[in-house]
């Protein structure tokens, strides 16, 4: 009776064995496939990328980069036209005219306008002119004011000229020459306009005017203003 006992007992033990057996063998398959379906799948993943930097729209965004098209380049450029532009409009010429018929002076305007040049009306603005026409040197308010001024002081020969060559052209050959003027006010144009590039003849300068003074206050002030000086409204 022992006998088939331990022959069951050594079955038993037999098959646990082969069971175990062929859980091991039955799990290396598993780790294969694991691994080539791992292995497929990176592959896949690889193939997708390169086939999105090959499309199109990968091409595109390459185009787009901010090496080949920077926002900070094409604002520059923006910027560099708009100095120029500001430039281009400060190296045109703002004028005064005095001394001149109201036919006359319509008709320098006109030219000036055309040329693209500002004519000054307002003596308020006297500080703004780069130009004073005249054809002698009488000490109107604006000859006054605009001598503090201006860089150059012509006479109407230079807008006639500018006419004829549709063009503002060089200041140097058309001078205003009034000796006669200099005599008898005792100055010399060439000197006081250099002088009023280097410093104001009423830098630092306090005014009171009295109401009945001449020229009349608001016509004085306008020429201490334009020398650089000031004018006190009380004591």
């Amino acid at each position: 009776m022992q006998t088939p006992k331990k022959r069951n007992t050594r079955q038993s033990s037999n098959v646990n064995s082969n069971s175990a057996a062929l859980q091991q063998v039955d799990g290396e398959p598993n780790l294969k496939q694991d691994s080539q379906d791992t292995t497929h799948h990176n592959t896949n993943k690889r193939k997708l990328s390169q086939s999105l930097d090959d499309s199109p729209r990968a091409a595109k965004r390459v185009k787009m980069s901010p090496e080949t098209k920077s926002p900070h380049r094409k604002s520059t450029a923006r910027c560099k036209n708009t100095t120029d532009e500001i430039k281009c409009e400060e190296n045109l010429p703002c004028i005064l005219f005095t001394g001149f018929s109201d036919d006359t002076l319509k008709k320098y305007t006109k030219t000036v306008e055309t040329l693209g040049g500002r004519v000054i009306t307002d003596l308020k603005h006297v500080t703004e002119c780069t130009h004073l026409v005249a054809d002698s040197a009488h000490r109107t308010i604006k000859f006054l004011a605009a001598l503090n001024c201006v860089k150059h002081v012509v006479c109407s020969k230079w807008i006639e000229k500018c006419q004829k060559q549709h063009t503002f052209v060089e200041e140097a050959s058309f001078v205003l020459q009034d000796h006669t003027a200099e005599r008898k006010f005792d100055f010399h144009l060439e000197t006081s306009l250099q002088r009023a590039t280097e410093r104001k003849v009423f830098d630092g300068v306090q005014f009171v005017l009295t109401p009945r003074v001449k020229p009349v206050p608001a016509d004085l002030t306008i020429i201490i203003f334009a020398a650089g000086g000031q004018v006190r409204t009380t004591l």
